[in-house]
């Protein structure tokens, strides 16, 4: 068992929180995707881990809320708490969420003391032909008809366009863990 692990364990097993990893970017920008390779990875490496999807959250948790921004607000909120509990239980929370809001980034930093903040910085074309905007639903789109608050200073800015990128993103998000988090 690597150290990273170790140590990461150790401090679920002592009560504190584990680390949290928040994946953020807009649509098609492959969060998702590269949030379930990071898990593998560290699952791999023996590390207690727990990936929540945002999409899968709203689903399941918020279904009443829609894509104002108000509500958009209010579902990012709602999982950022709901990951602040199950933080306590994982040595890694890996969280994909659009959830582009300044407040909920300063929230995220004040709950969590070993938090990574991913952002994934994919170009318009890869964005469009990954996930086409429905010209019906643009006006409640990030990104599109609603402006993004970008993170002010995430830990880590990753170009995601090509296959070639997952390993690399791969390498430099473990990178971050092992030498600042755990």
């Amino acid at each position: 068992m690597s150290s990273m692990v170790a140590n990461a364990q150790n401090a679920v097993n002592e009560g504190d929180s584990g680390v949290m990893v928040w994946i953020t970017g807009l649509a098609g920008s492959g969060k998702t995707r590269l949030a379930a390779l990071l898990e593998a990875t560290l699952v791999n490496e023996g590390v207690t881990v727990a990936r929540v999807d945002g999409d899968d959250f709203r689903k399941f948790h918020v279904p009443h809320l829609g894509y104002s921004l108000t509500d958009r607000r209010e579902c990012a909120t709602r999982l950022t708490q709901h990951c602040s509990h199950v933080s306590r239980a994982h040595a890694v929370t890996i969280v994909a969420t659009i959830s582009l809001f300044h407040d909920i980034h300063d929230m995220n930093r004040q709950l969590h003391p070993r938090y990574l903040e991913v952002l994934l910085d994919v170009g318009e074309t890869t964005l469009r032909r990954r996930r086409p905007l429905p010209e019906a639903e643009a006006p409640s789109w990030v990104g599109a008809g609603q402006a993004a608050e970008w993170p002010r200073r995430p830990h880590l800015r990753l170009r995601n366009e090509v296959e070639d990128d997952l390993p690399l993103n791969i390498q430099a998000m473990r990178a971050h863990l092992a030498k600042h988090l755990v």
